[in-house]
């Protein structure tokens, strides 16, 4: 779950930064070729709006009761029980896992995806890693033909002896 949010992350920050790399490298045929059709992909931007919007505005970065209530409210226990309780480090053993379920669950609510939240959650997963293979793609694309642009040589170095 953590290396859902923190990937999630990684690509929710990278979409932005690679729109406004458009200022220097919108001239470079990589940037056309890898960054364009990122970005006028429509299955991004859903992803956008249903998965990386809400966590990263609400849930993971600006976390508030709102989100916790949400995110609980999905959460119901055939029986009533308490989420953890105790005074030791060993809280936070629970109350780390407990806060990146709860930012999941509350990003399905905020989807409107109660209904099959599994698939809803398997498929960003998955969409979640086909971005960002296409993002780093991409932004390794645009680099390299930015640095031939300014001259820079490829060279290859050999390892040390011994």
């Amino acid at each position: 779950m953590a290396m859902t949010l923190l990937l999630s992350g990684l690509v929710a920050e990278a979409l932005p930064v690679i729109e406004r790399s458009g200022k220097y490298f919108r001239h470079l045929p990589a940037f056309t070729a890898s960054i364009l059709p990122i970005l006028k992909d429509p299955n991004i931007a859903s992803l956008r709006e249903r998965w990386f919007a809400p966590l990263r505005n609400q849930a993971v970065f600006h976390n508030d009761a709102a989100v916790s209530e949400s995110g609980l409210g999905l959460m119901k226990p055939a029986v009533p029980q308490d989420l953890a309780r105790g005074s030791s480090e060993s809280f936070l053993d629970t109350y780390y896992p407990t806060a990146d379920v709860v930012a999941i669950m509350f990003i399905i609510n905020a989807a409107n995806e109660t209904e099959s939240p599994a698939s809803f959650f398997s498929e960003s997963i998955r969409a979640v890693v086909d971005v960002s293979a296409r993002v780093c793609l991409a932004i390794d694309s645009v680099v390299g033909e930015a640095l031939n642009e300014w001259g820079f040589v490829w060279e290859e170095i050999p390892p040390p002896a011994g």
